[in-house]
Formats: C-alpha cells, sequence, structure tokens
C-alpha cells in the first residue's frame, strides 16, 4: 500500500506574529521589480525569505494605535508571488504563530446564522425542536450567491399592499420605513391578522439577527399599507413615496380578481390591456418606474362538470390551463408570480403514476401528485391557475416563514410565531419582489421593464422537465410559454453588470469554486482547520480495476501494472465550471518532512536508493459542473513506486 501523502496547508499570504516585534522587523527593505528583497538580523530568518518572491511585506495592521493591547502591533503581513507551505515559515524561533488571513472574496459559504430552519413533521405541521436543515427554497433560487453581490440597499423600498401589517413580531421590528394605516383590518378570518405579516417577512424579514429564517431581501426595507388591495393603495404608497422624497422601487400584491373563460358572466370576462385598471398599472410602471409584482392566483382542484351539470371533459379529464386569470397579475406590466416545489429532489419519482405522497417536489409546478377521478374532480390535485399570462415561477409550497398567532381584534400580535404550512402564490411574489429589491441595489439605474425581462431571461427553465410538461404544448389546453424559475443569484448578477455586458451572461464575470473534501465535515472554507488526518478523504479513494466502485483497496503494485485513483469533485460556487478545468494528482510517500509542491513533483529521491519522494499520478480534463453538483473522475495511476525501494528507509 503506498498512502497518499501528509502535507501542511499552503497559501500565498500570511499573517506573521513575532514574538519581539523587532526580530521581524527588516534592517533593510529594497525593491527589486516587482519584487521585495528584505534582509533581518538573523541569519536563518535572511536564509528563509530569500527563496520567495516577495511582492508586499509591512506591519499588518501598522497605524491602529488601539490595537497594540491585542498584539497586533507585532503581527506582519506577507504576501508572496506563489504558493508555499506553512512549514516553510514556522521552522524559525523567532515567529510564534504563521495564519491566514481572511480573503475577501465571493465565497458560497458566507450564510446568515438565521440561515438554517426547524425541521417539520409534516403530518401535523409542528416543529422538531433542536434540529435544523438549510433553508430549501433559499437554496434553490441560489440566494446566498445572490448576497455575495449585494445584500441590498435599506434606501430601496418595497411597498407591500396587504390585509394588516405588525412591526412587533421579531422578523420586522425596524423594517418598515412607516405603514400607511387606512382603516381596519381586511380579508377572511383566517387570513387577516397574518396575510401581510407572511409577505412582507418573506421580502425582507430580519436577516443574521439569530433569530427565525433569512428573507432574499436581507437589509431590504418595507412600506406597508393596508387594508383593501388594487388601486387605492397602490395610490397611496406612490404619493407617499413622492411627497416624503422616498425610492420606492417596487410593489408587492399578494392578491389578485379572478376571470374565468368560461362564464357567461360579463363581469368574470377576461381583461384586455386598454382596461383602466390596465392603463393604471402600466402608468405606475412606465411613467413612475416602479417594478409591480403579483400572484397568478390558487386553485386546489379541477372540476369535472359545469356549472349546468354538462361533462367540461366528455373525452376524459384536462387541466384547465388556460381557463383562468387573476388580475394584476395577468396585465402586461406586472409580474405574475406562479409557485413550485422547493424541499425534495424529483429524480425518482416518476411524473406520471404519482400519488398524493409524492409533494413538494423541486420545480414541480403540482403540490402533490394526487390524481382524482370522481364525478366532483378529475385530474391532478392541487396546482396554481396556469395561463400564458404568467412570467415567472417562485417557491411557494410549505414554505417557512414568520406569521401572525393574532385571530381576533381584541387579541395581541405574535412576537416570535412561524409556519410552514400552505401553499400558494402569495408567498411567491414576495421572493420574486424582494429579489427585484437586490437588484435594484445591484444597479439603481435599472427600469421596470429592464427588471422583468431580466428576472425572466435569467430564470431556470422548468417547462422542460418531464413532471411539468403535461401542461406545455401548442393545443388550446396548454401553456405555449417558456416558463422559468427564479434564480435570483443570475437574476442580481445580470443587474450588477447589466451596463457592461447586457444579456451576455456568459461573458460576466465568474464564481466557480471545485473542491475535494478532506473529511466528512468539510464544506469548503480555507483554511481547513477541522481536519487533522489529510490523507483519510470521502473523496480520493484507490481500486486496482477501473470497476467505479466507492471504496477504497489497497494498491498492488506489479511492474508495468495500472491501478486507478478516483476522486469526486464538487462545484461549491455559484456558476458553472467550464470545460477548461484540469485535476493533477500527485503522491508523496508519507512522511511530516515531505513539502508541496517540491517533494511531490518526481525527481527528488530519498538518500540513499532510489527511492522517490514523490511523482505525479495524472491529468484529467474535469466536465462543466454545476452548482451544488458533483462528478467522479477516474484517473489511471501507472507509475506506482515499487515498495521495494522503501523498505530500508
Amino acid at each position: 500500500m503506498i498512502p497518499f501523502g501528509s502535507f501542511a496547508q499552503i497559501g500565498d499570504e500570511f499573517y506573521l506574529e513575532a514574538y519581539n516585534k523587532a526580530d521581524l522587523t527588516p534592517i533593510n527593505q529594497t525593491q527589486n521589480g516587482k519584487y521585495i528583497e528584505l534582509e533581518f538580523s538573523d541569519p536563518q530568518l535572511n536564509s528563509i525569505f530569500d527563496n520567495f518572491q516577495i511582492l508586499n511585506y509591512e506591519e499588518a495592521f501598522g497605524g491602529l494605535s488601539l490595537c497594540e493591547e491585542y498584539g497586533l502591533d507585532k503581527v506582519f503581513i506577507l504576501k508572496l508571488d506563489s504558493p508555499v507551505g506553512t512549514n516553510r515559515l514556522t521552522v524559525s524561533p523567532l515567529i510564534k504563530k504563521v495564519e491566514f488571513p481572511i480573503k475577501y472574496e465571493l465565497a458560497s459559504n458566507d450564510l446568515p446564522n438565521d440561515y438554517y430552519i426547524p425541521t417539520f413533521d409534516e403530518s401535523n405541521q409542528y416543529e422538531s425542536p433542536g434540529d435544523t436543515i438549510r433553508n430549501d427554497y433559499l437554496d434553490l433560487i441560489q440566494a446566498p450567491c445572490a448576497w455575495e453581490l449585494t445584500k441590498g440597499d435599506p434606501d430601496v423600498l418595497v411597498g407591500v399592499s396587504d390585509s394588516y401589517f405588525s412591526e412587533i413580531h421579531k422578523e420586522l421590528q425596524g423594517k418598515f420605513d412607516t405603514i400607511l394605516v387606512k382603516g381596519s383590518p381586511s380579508g377572511g378570518s383566517e387570513l387577516r391578522y397574518k396575510h401581510g405579516i407572511e409577505t412582507s417577512s418573506l421580502i425582507a424579514g430580519n436577516t443574521d439577527n439569530n433569530k427565525g429564517t433569512a428573507s432574499i431581501g436581507y437589509k431590504t426595507k418595507l412600506v406597508g399599507r393596508y387594508p383593501h388591495y388594487g388601486r387605492d393603495p397602490l395610490r397611496d404608497l406612490i404619493k407617499w413615496s413622492l411627497t416624503n422624497n422616498k425610492n420606492l422601487r417596487v410593489i408587492n400584491m399578494s392578491y389578485g380578481g379572478l376571470k374565468d373563460r368560461d362564464t357567461d358572466n360579463s363581469f368574470y370576462e377576461f381583461l384586455d390591456e386598454n382596461h383602466s385598471d390596465a392603463k393604471f398599472h402600466r402608468c405606475l410602471r412606465d411613467q413612475y418606474n416602479i417594478v409591480l409584482v403579483a400572484s397568478v392566483g390558487n386553485k386546489s382542484h379541477i372540476t369535472a362538470t359545469k356549472a349546468n351539470g354538462e361533462p367540461r371533459f366528455p373525452g376524459g379529464w384536462k387541466n384547465e390551463v388556460n381557463r383562468f386569470r387573476a388580475y394584476p397579475a395577468s396585465f402586461e406590466s406586472v409580474i405574475s408570480v406562479t409557485s413550485v416545489g422547493s424541499r425534495y429532489d424529483r429524480a425518482n419519482v416518476d411524473p406520471i403514476n404519482t400519488t398524493a405522497a409524492d409533494s413538494l417536489l423541486k420545480d414541480v409546478l403540482w403540490r402533490n401528485g394526487a390524481i382524482c377521478c370522481s364525478n366532483e374532480q378529475l385530474g391532478r390535485l392541487n396546482h396554481e391557475y396556469l395561463n400564458d399570462k404568467i412570467d415567472i415561477a417562485a417557491p411557494g409550497h410549505r414554505v417557512y416563514r414568520a406569521t401572525n398567532s393574532r385571530k381576533y381584534a381584541n387579541d395581541s400580535d405574535g412576537i416570535d410565531t412561524y409556519t410552514k404550512y400552505g401553499s400558494g402564490t402569495s408567498i411567491s411574489a414576495p421572493i420574486v419582489s424582494g429579489t427585484a429589491a437586490l437588484m435594484l441595489a445591484a444597479n439603481p439605474n435599472l427600469t421596470a421593464v429592464e427588471v422583468k425581462d431580466i428576472l425572466k431571461f435569467t430564470a431556470d427553465r422548468i417547462d422542460t422537465i418531464p413532471h411539468n410538461e403535461e401542461y406545455f404544448g401548442p393545443a388550446d389546453d396548454k401553456l405555449s410559454i417558456e416558463l422559468g424559475r427564479l434564480n435570483a443569484y443570475k437574476a442580481v448578477k445580470m443587474a450588477k453588470y447589466f451596463d457592461e455586458y447586457g444579456y451576455d451572461f456568459d461573458d460576466m464575470p465568474r464564481k466557480v469554486d471545485l473542491m475535494v473534501r478532506d473529511n466528512e465535515e468539510d464544506i469548503g472554507e480555507e483554511p481547513n482547520e477541522t481536519t487533522e488526518i489529510f490523507w483519510n478523504s470521502p473523496d480520493i479513494w484507490v481500486r486496482n480495476q477501473p470497476d467505479g466502485i466507492e471504496e477504497y483497496e489497497n494498491v498492488e503494485y506489479e511492474p508495468n501494472g495500472q491501478s486507478y485513483v478516483y476522486v469526486r469533485v464538487k462545484n461549491i460556487g455559484c456558476d458553472p465550471s467550464s470545460e477548461d478545468d484540469q485535476l493533477k494528482l500527485y503522491w508523496t510517500k508519507a512522511a511530516s518532512s515531505m513539502s508541496w509542491p517540491e517533494d511531490y513533483m518526481g525527481g527528488e529521491y530519498i538518500q540513499p536508493g532510489n527511492a522517490l519522494k514523490g511523482d505525479t499520478i495524472g491529468t484529467v480534463n474535469i466536465p462543466s459542473i454545476k452548482p451544488g453538483e458533483e462528478t467522479i473522475l477516474e484517473v489511471p495511476w501507472s507509475n506506482i513506486p515499487d515498495p521495494e525501494d522503501y523498505k530500508l528507509i
């Protein structure tokens, strides 16, 4: 068996802490081209630094006299042209500590401290104390990557027209610039006091505050207006913004008026763009530059018969696609949002033969897979209204969010109540509104029209996945549109670089982070301070034959023989990797004295004898890997060292 060798952590920038400041203070420092030459009073220190190409060396916290009591006046920053192992520096007895400084660059693992949410008992919607999981809907839309670009601007305001608002809840304390009250709370008894709390917390609830859950809008602030819906609340929000010189840029409308294509009542007929309400919303968008976001509406089942008793679908059940429209969502000036699942992978779920247990699947339009064929209901249960006016989908099924425990006027508002119960487009629209606010924080020059176009352009296509295909096609009862699910990262990224690149997304700067784990707990943070044994990676194993089995085998040496190294590579970045990346593998004899890279490259021998210190194994191309996905690479190993060469060592 030839084990993979242990080696010191490497880097190109270090903090060096001295026991005595004078020891690490150069007596001479000169610039030689792009590099710096240092001379110290200690000969051993000079011999160490003479082997480096130094780009920068200085007191790390110079000029901050108040930091001296923390010992920071004894810390120096060393920047090199190429990486070296920390063991090259720790050999000096004058250096007390070697550390890696924080790299201020994009990193997907920097999550807010309320990103993890309680697990849930789906049967009764009760939380399971003490057990947490990652926020599934924020993961699906790549929210952490969007926050790397911007966490929002509190001066970019989102207006919310809804049933009721309160700043008592921990998620909403300090989040409202103002709340406009024009009467008593509205809506049905079940929704009256909680609907507005839920939509507001989804847009921009307090985030990274060790309470509850995170919100896509992060630092964005809100303006609330209740009660009632429609023209008057929207007009009040605009007038307030103009009067107070505020920057209201987005309005969320988690409501709608339903119209029915099959109705005999003119009140429920579809509206066209010449309708006064259509003109009003178009005015808000085009003249006041307001991004308008609305829910497409929710439907729980498909009726089997018409009002007169005739069968709706004599030849068998069909989805009632394009029968219903909700307004204002169906106006061209408004971003119409439907909902999808975000929790469970759909890969192993048959898209045809589904049951009620097949629920909450990622990017799937129906809430559960129950097929009902009775006299009263036909077809797939629990999907939203589907029509060609839909612009985008977003998570909306059992999303964890703040709510209000209050039910009656004499009750008090809830302070820290949360729910994961319920599904619908009232949940989806606020997530799009919060993303729009991030986009405008990244690029305040965007118009409302451009925000809508970018959201649709950057959305991840879902109309082509097998579980949704039944709703799309050229027939009258099919959707003729292409439909995508919100990708907050892509939308914010395009917004940020829009002035320079326009819609040329592929040419924009990319964030790719490929990793191979050191241990099971490794999440890609550098430096890795959790692993003591670096040769026990769960992502690297050897086989004596190319069988792809994910289990380590001892290497069997044979002259002219060959083994195979398997490496699992995961992309923890925000963008797909290119097809130009390569994986290079090396081996070294297991010994703490081995240093990267010189002892791994081949040509260096352990004296006396012919025992190599290390050598290359091989190089393979890495295929493009999407964010969050992984691949396993096979690397042939033909230059396996002879164990006989190491017997006397």
